[in-house]
């Protein structure tokens, strides 16, 4: 299926792509394949790029609906086992390998065809490649993820073979269900773009997701009224006036927009932005790094010890619990009288921002000090002199903590396989991004 397949079938379901974009994705040595505008025609700041009416939309709601029907009202709850849109997407997968007509509508046919049949994302990682996060908050994400998936594809089986009639291998269903999982990771927009609220969960949006990301590029996303010159988009309404008589009411549909907010030049990509994110989320998310960013938009998450409760966060190093759990007996002898530690927690830190506050609060805790800002360092007497000494012990814990940390990441880094047979050469780039 190619792209201007997929064009042509949601412009006969309402939709609308800028004039100056060509009809083909184009393709870039860093990016790869995206959305560009033709050699002859740029767009102007301001313009929308592109128009898919909400009933394009696929939502977790509107693929409840389509598998009830397509299961003929058995099963209502289906979605209360496995997420539905996951469902949905491998169900569409399964009825094009059968050739199955009529399960699909047109535009969602040519749009799940053209999806990317592999991923980049740790979901994929085999075990060599699962070793070089070794450290990171990644690591222990990933296996999460893949247990999960195995979990959910079990049960996703068995509501396909009870409902559908359908037989399909168990490894099959493994790679069809991570497939669904990973295109909805990388391709879901905000809900709140269709008039859903949060709980509506993400959406996908044919057509929307085909640009690539760069940061800072400048666009817009909204819903809003068809344009008249370029969409079908007018729908009439009846309904009983109360006298007896009819009224013809006359509405316009609404539209999911995107626009440019500057200028894009004859034959240059057209990106869009998903946001100011760290290489950790869109490596988990999108399976993908911004080595152009920097860091700038990276996140240091640190956790003093204790089990965390978030698959996607990463234990301290053991030399850092050390210096925490050294630093805090030294105290205690000190001080018998001190206030117990607080529950651990994750703190994330954005590079380039001062220490977390909550972080500064904990390690406070951890040294017995009753409180981070019990007193001004710069005020009189005892009080600020003893502020002043718990600040500089925080600070020295902390200094501890990081060094032990980076220690032990570097470390194991040096230890890595970077060269392993099995290790895919994108994903040992990706992944040394990533750790840098």
């Amino acid at each position: 299926m190619s792209f201007s397949a997929l064009l042509g079938a949601m412009q006969r379901a309402g939709g609308s792509l800028h004039s100056a974009i060509a009809r083909e994705l184009g393709d870039d040595a860093r990016t790869g394949a995206g959305l560009f505008c033709a050699s002859s025609a740029g767009i102007r700041k301001g313009d929308a790029v592109l128009q898919v009416p909400l009933r394009c939309v696929l939502s977790r709601e509107r693929a409840s609906r389509e598998l009830r029907r397509l299961a003929g009202g058995e099963e209502e709850r289906a979605e209360g086992e496995v997420d539905a849109l996951l469902l949905y997407l491998v169900v569409a997968r399964l009825a094009m390998q059968r050739r199955e007509d009529g399960f699909l509508p047109p535009h969602l046919h040519a749009y799940i065809a053209l999806l990317p049949r592999t991923h980049l994302l740790p979901l994929f990682f085999c075990p060599a490649e699962l070793a070089l996060l070794l450290g990171t908050p990644l690591l222990a994400f990933a296996r999460a993820q893949q247990a999960e998936a195995k979990r959910d594809a079990a049960r996703a089986q068995t509501w396909i073979e009870r409902c559908l009639g359908w037989h399909i291998e168990q490894q099959q269903m493994l790679q069809l269900w991570s497939w669904a999982k990973a295109t909805y990771s990388s391709r879901a927009f905000p809900p709140s773009l269709a008039g859903l609220d949060d709980a509506a969960g993400p959406i996908l949006i044919p057509l929307m997701d085909a640009g690539n990301h760069r940061r800072g590029a400048q666009v817009t996303w909204s819903c809003v009224a068809g344009n008249d010159d370029t969409n079908n988009s007018t729908t009439t309404t009846t309904t009983a006036a109360a006298a007896g008589e009819v009224e013809t009411e006359e509405k316009k549909e609404r539209f999911v927009q995107w626009t440019i907010e500057e200028e894009v030049l004859p034959g240059q990509q057209v990106c869009n932005n998903y946001g100011a994110k760290s290489n950790e989320e869109f490596l988990a998310s999108y399976g993908f790094v911004d080595a152009t960013a920097c860091g700038v938009d990276d996140v240091l998450s640190l956790r003093l010890g204790g089990a965390s409760s978030s698959s996607s966060s990463s234990s301290s190093s053991g030399a850092a619990q050390s210096a925490v759990a050294s630093a805090a007996e030294s105290r205690a002898q000190a001080q018998p009288q001190a206030q117990p530690q607080a529950q651990p927690q994750t703190h994330y830190w954005r590079i380039e921002s001062a220490a977390p506050a909550s972080l500064l609060s904990e390690l406070h805790a951890s040294l017995g000090h009753a409180s981070c800002s019990s007193a001004a360092p710069g005020g009189d007497g005892a009080a600020a002199r003893g502020a002043l000494q718990e600040r500089g012990e925080v600070m020295e814990l902390l200094e501890a903590l990081l060094c032990a940390r980076r220690q032990s990441f570097k470390r194991a880094e040096r230890e890595m396989d970077w060269g392993a047979a099995e290790v895919r050469a994108q994903v040992a780039a990706m992944v040394r991004v990533y750790r840098k």
